[in-house]
C-alpha cells in the first residue's frame, strides 16, 4: 500500500476525489469565465481541482475550505504553488475587502451551507470581497430535479440498510465498489448523502468499508435568486448547462453569474 493509504483521512480524501469528478464541462466553464481575472477566489476547492485548471496569469488564485486532509492534498498537487490554499469557513473569509475579481463556489457548494444564517452571512462575505465590476459565478444542482436525476432503483437493489450500489472506482490500483444511500432530512430541502466504498478483495492496510456523508440543503431558484438580490447582488444569467443553455424547470442543473448591484 502507498502512503495515501496510511491513514483514514487520506483514505477518504482519495475515494472522494475518485467518485466526485465533476460535471461535463465545468472545468471548461470556469477556465473561459475566468481568463481574464484579477484574483480568483474559490469557496469549497476541496482539492482544487477546478482552481488549478485556470490558465489566468492575473493576480493570485486561493483556494478555501475547512477540510485539512484536502487542502493537504491540493497544495500537494500543486506542484508550481501557483495558489494559496487556506483554511476558513464559507461565511467567515479572512480577506480585505474588494480583493478579487471573480469567486468561484463550483460543484453544489453553495448548498452545503444548511441554514439560511450561513448562505447569507457567505454572500455578503462575496459581496464585500468582490471588486465593484467583479463577477460570482456557482453551479448547483436544481432542487426538482436532483433527486431525479439518477437512474431509477428498483426496490430489490437496496440491501437492508438502504444501501443501492452507483458505480465501481479506482483508487492506486484497488477496485472498490460504491454503494449510497440518500437520507431525507426534517428540514425542507436537506438530504444526507452516505456513501459507502468496499474494497474488491482482502486489501493490507484497508477497513473492510469506509463511508463518507455530505450533506446538501437543495433551494429552488426563486429562493437562490431572492437571497442573491437580498445580499446586494444582481442576477445576470441563470444558465440551463456549462454551454450556455437556456434554463427552464427542467434543467438538471442551474448556472449562475451574478455580479454587486449598481448603487
Amino acid at each position: 500500500m502507498t502512503e495515501l493509504f496510511q491513514d483514514r483521512p487520506h483514505l477518504e480524501v482519495n475515494l472522494f476525489d475518485a467518485l466526485h469528478r465533476g460535471n461535463p464541462q465545468d472545468t471548461a466553464f470556469y477556465r473561459r469565465v475566468c481568463r481574464n481575472a484579477q484574483g480568483v477566489l474559490e469557496l469549497g476547492c476541496g482539492s482544487g481541482r477546478i482552481l488549478r485548471s485556470l490558465r489566468t496569469s492575473e493576480g493570485r488564485r486561493v483556494g478555501v475550505d475547512l477540510d485539512r486532509p484536502r487542502l493537504a492534498r491540493a497544495q500537494s498537487l500543486d506542484e508550481s504553488s501557483i495558489c494559496s490554499w487556506i483554511r476558513a469557513s464559507m461565511p467567515c473569509l479572512p480577506f480585505r475587502k474588494h480583493s478579487f475579481s471573480h469567486v468561484l463556489i463550483p460543484f453544489n457548494a453553495l448548498f452545503c451551507l444548511l441554514t439560511i444564517q450561513d448562505l447569507t452571512r457567505c454572500l455578503r462575505e462575496v459581496h464585500r470581497l468582490l471588486t465593484p465590476n467583479g463577477s460570482l459565478y456557482f453551479d448547483v444542482y436544481q432542487a426538482e430535479t436532483a433527486s431525479s436525476s439518477e437512474a431509477p432503483v428498483e426496490d430489490d437493489a437496496e440491501d437492508e440498510n438502504g444501501f443501492f450500489w452507483i458505480e465501481q472506482i479506482e483508487v492506486q490500483g484497488v477496485l472498490f465498489d460504491v454503494f449510497e444511500r440518500d437520507q431525507p432530512h426534517s428540514r425542507h430541502g436537506r438530504i444526507d448523502v452516505v456513501y459507502r466504498f468496499v474494497p474488491q478483495g482482502a486489501e493490507e492496510n484497508l477497513p473492510a468499508t469506509s463511508e463518507i456523508e455530505i450533506a446538501h440543503c437543495f433551494r429552488a431558484k426563486e429562493e437562490i435568486d431572492i437571497h442573491l438580490r437580498d445580499t446586494g447582488f444582481d442576477v445576470l444569467e441563470c444558465w440551463g448547462g456549462f454551454l450556455g443553455q437556456t434554463w427552464s424547470e427542467h434543467s438538471e442543473m442551474m448556472v449562475y453569474k451574478a455580479s454587486p448591484a449598481t448603487p
